[in-house]
């Protein structure tokens, strides 16, 4: 019995240990995803002109997340693959 309750604890942290793994490779995966999207960002960036003179939704496409409205004078950008979040009051 003995034996049997130390090879049903094995096994768990077995299990344990693979759904770890699983887990670290899947945020490796994110990860260069991420970096892939973020080096494509960039140099899609580096190709446009110099500056933004109006509103373009292929641009807030490809860089936002997500605007959100704080109140009815405040915004929050937050951009896409980094942890950037800017907080923008409103004229």
């Amino acid at each position: 019995m003995n034996r049997w309750l130390r090879n049903k604890k094995i096994k768990e942290e077995k299990q344990q240990l693979q759904e770890w793994i699983k887990t670290l490779e899947n945020e490796g995966v994110y990860s260069a995803n991420k970096q892939s999207r973020m080096r494509e960002a960039k140099e899609w960036l580096d190709e446009q002109a110099v500056g933004f003179r109006e509103y373009d939704d292929v641009i807030t496409r490809k860089m936002i997340e997500r605007i959100e409205v704080v109140d009815a004078e405040t915004i929050k950008v937050k951009f896409r693959d980094v942890e950037v979040e800017i907080e923008q009051m409103l004229i």
